[in-house]
């Protein structure tokens, strides 16, 4: 499995005025960007996890989130394993880390 994350800044003067009226619309403007840069080649391509710096994930980084949940699942159920709220940690995880980007965007800071 190949991802590209990325993590936008929807307050950009590149993703408005849409973004103001179209939760999301960093996410999905990253994900078109990257998918053009990273085309399928011989049988594969490259996940685009996009979130924007407040948290947000778009769907393809869902997507990729469900993929991953339920090959954990399987492994659980094959070892008698498990381990209840994954998914809602990863979500946690990957807003937190988003959140600080986005701190950084909005502070200055370089990140």
């Amino acid at each position: 499995l190949s991802l590209d994350i990325t993590v936008r800044n929807s307050a950009s003067d590149k993703y408005r005025p849409k973004a103001e009226t179209f939760p999301g619309w960093a996410c999905v403007v990253a994900q078109r960007e990257k998918q053009r840069r990273y085309p399928p080649a011989a049988g594969r391509r490259a996940h685009t996890v996009a979130t924007e710096g407040w948290g947000r994930l778009g769907a393809e980084g869902e997507a990729v989130l469900l993929t991953l949940k339920a090959a954990a699942d399987e492994r659980d159920h094959r070892s008698g394993h498990v381990a209840p709220g994954r998914l809602a940690r990863w979500r946690a995880f990957i807003c937190t880390k988003s959140i600080s980007v986005g701190q950084g965007y909005f502070l200055g800071i370089p990140v």
